[in-house]
């Protein structure tokens, strides 16, 4: 069957001081990709789980928690992992 683990590039240009709007708007099609798979493959009575940002940059971790956290988003209630 198909591959249930995907790698996402999240990019941009993060270079110097960009606000987490910015960044959330830059990658939110990523974003939504992962949010979209995380529902698809986890379960939210699941358990712990972790998710690995390979980046340096934590504006692009905390801008996909703002994402998740967003109750306008529809991901809110999602299985959230431990960062």
């Amino acid at each position: 069957g198909p591959p249930i683990c995907k790698a996402l590039q999240i990019g941009g240009p993060l270079g110097g001081v960009v606000p987490i709007q910015e960044v959330e708007k830059l990658n939110s099609g990523v974003y939504n990709d992962l949010a979209v798979a995380i529902n698809q493959y986890i379960a939210k009575d699941n358990g712990p789980f972790a998710l690995i940002f390979w980046t340096k940059n934590k504006k692009i971790v905390d801008g996909f928690i703002k994402y998740m956290q967003n109750p306008e988003r529809g991901f809110s209630e999602s299985p959230f992992p431990i960062v």
